[in-house]
């Protein structure tokens, strides 16, 4: 008579969770599992476990629990294997006792009956070792009612069981390699892409001269085109102008750990440039067995034209600058005299003025101003430019201010027939902000709603939030086209002209504004269709309760 061997009974206490079931078909849905047996060399010892177990164990169902991701602690339900649906069988359960009692070892442990619950069947319990490590646990409800195994059964079991947990950890394994490769595959592009940025170019060779790296800007200045160059050597692929200097390079570099640069002159693309070339060693950090990779070389090039041309740009950029502030403040005096003179022509001073002669002396009065505000707004934005407008900040009644400025626009409405709405709902609430530069901002902002507002309303209007307050100016006007929208704030661009080219403007006000804005800390948007008007819209900081005023910061 064969013998049967018996295992120590669990506790009977009940189990508060029960392995959840999955449908009858053998697919498991959950991620754990399904990531586990979707990994190379899982799927097949899966059907092989199951199908080997049925055989010397007939079983009904077959709950497989893995360790939970991260080490942490208890075993999570992966997936169920039934063979056919049943409604009264009762839950089985994993409670801390009964985990311990069946992962002591890697030896298969029978539940014999009346162990869980009041069920007269076995339950086996499979633990899952791999690699010397626990992984997981199979607990199969038998078709059995003996008190034990025969001993041949329990072995064939427990060799299923160590079968398929080696599989297992070997795809745990693979998973862990993969997550690690692209990890690593992630920075490497990462890595490749700020490389790629940069404006010098990058070359890396090993101690026999095969390229490691190229960046993109070494592809340009050296006519390096092919898809890949890793592992090549480099002097055989570069132009015959500059082969015979990075060669001497490398040389030295090699010999002494650097080399200084030096400059030759490299032909591409029908234009000669000095392309300034140097070098220096990179040692491994480590040596022994655990030593990283050989020492390499890194080159640096610098395309020297370049770089003359984009110090020569900024040069003009500020003679620009300077030239346009100059200016301005020369312009103004004259234009003031002459501003004068008119002004004194139209009330008579010379003599009765005939109506043609009003008509003439008020078209240059005209020009005049609009002279005089080009000549102020691109001070303005040269001082901008340059960092010279500095800010006296203070505790700015919004409101009071905002009442104010629409004040002054009351004629030009009652003329245009537009109607001008002031809807004031931030009472009491100041802003952190240069008075005067405020206003500007206010202004510059009513002036371009008039402008491009032919019939229906401008409106001016104040909010406020937790720490900031807004101001918002509306209008019924012509509206910007999308396409518009990113170019309204620039500098010379006034989209309205487009549509109706009798608006003058410098095409400064708005980015006068929008720099205005951001120098106090706040911002500028706007929302806008053509022909259904626009809303500009600026939100600036609260004053602190007890701010100063006018502590002169800029």
């Amino acid at each position: 008579m064969t013998k049967k061997r018996s295992a120590p009974r669990p506790s009977r206490e009940p189990a508060p969770a029960a392995a959840q079931e999955s449908s009858a078909a053998p697919v498991p849905e959950l991620p754990v599992f399904r990531e586990l047996s979707g990994a190379r060399g899982v799927r097949a010892p899966l059907d092989t476990l199951l199908a080997g177990l049925s055989r010397v164990v007939p079983f009904e169902r077959a709950s497989f629990f893995f360790l939970r991701p991260g080490g942490g602690a208890g075993l999570q339900w992966a997936a169920n294997f039934r063979r056919a649906p049943s409604d009264d069988e009762p839950e089985v359960g994993l409670s801390p006792r009964l985990v311990n009692w069946a992962m002591a070892d890697a030896r298969p442990k029978v539940a014999p009956p009346g162990s869980i619950g009041n069920d007269r069947r076995i339950y086996l319990f499979l633990p899952l070792w791999g690699l010397g490590e626990p992984l997981g646990l199979v607990i199969a409800r038998t078709m059995l009612d003996a008190e034990g195994l025969d001993v041949a059964v329990e072995s064939a079991v427990q060799g299923l069981a160590a079968w398929f947990g080696e599989r297992v950890a070997y795809a745990v394994a693979y998973l862990g390699a993969e997550g690690e490769r692209s990890a690593l595959a992630g920075r490497e592009a990462m890595a490749s892409a700020l490389l790629d940025s940069v404006s010098e170019g990058l070359v890396a060779v090993d101690e026999a001269g095969l390229v490691s790296f190229v960046n993109r800007n070494a592809r340009i200045m050296l006519s390096l085109f092919d898809a890949d160059y890793r592992g090549r050597d480099l002097v055989p692929l570069l132009p015959a102008d500059v082969a015979t200097a990075f060669a001497a390079v490398l040389a030295e570099a090699r010999e002494r750990g650097g080399a200084p640069a030096r400059i030759v002159e490299r032909s591409a693309g029908g234009a000669d440039f000095p392309l300034e070339i140097s070098a220096t060693r990179v040692l491994p950090g480590k040596s022994g067995p655990a030593a990283g990779p050989a020492a390499s070389t890194l080159l640096v090039l610098r395309n020297l034209s370049a770089g003359a041309r984009l110090a020569r740009l900024e040069e003009i950029d500020r003679l620009k600058t300077e030239f346009i502030s100059t200016a301005s403040h020369e312009l103004r005096s004259p234009l003031a005299t002459v501003r004068e003179a008119v002004r004194l022509l139209s009330e008579g001073a010379a003599g009765k003025l005939s109506d043609e002669q009003r008509r003439l002396t008020d078209m240059v009065e005209r020009n005049v101003d609009w002279l005089v505000r080009l000549i102020n707004d691109l001070l303005d934005m040269s001082r901008l430019e340059a960092g010279r407008i500095h800010l006296d900040l203070a505790a700015v009644d919004l409101d009071g201010l905002a009442a104010s400025v629409a004040g002054r626009f009351g004629v030009e409405a009652e003329r245009r027939r537009l109607d001008l709405r002031v809807r004031l709902g931030a009472p009491g609430m100041r802003v952190r902000a240069d008075p005067d530069r405020l206003e500007q901002i206010l202004v510059n902002l009513l002036a371009n709603a008039f402008k491009f507002t032919l019939q229906g309303f401008v409106q001016l209007a104040t909010s406020t939030g937790p720490d900031w307050a807004e101001v918002a100016v509306s209008d019924s006007g012509v509206g910007i086209a999308a396409d518009d929208l990113p170019l309204i704030f620039e500098k010379f661009e006034q989209v309205g002209r487009r549509q109706d080219l009798s608006r003058k403007g410098s095409g400064l006000g708005l980015a006068i504004t929008r720099r205005l804005v951001e120098l106090h800390g706040g911002t500028i948007r706007v929302a806008s269709r053509p022909d259904e008007g626009s809303t500009f819209t600026v939100r600036l900081p609260l004053a602190p309760a007890a701010a100063p005023e006018g502590d002169g910061h800029g």
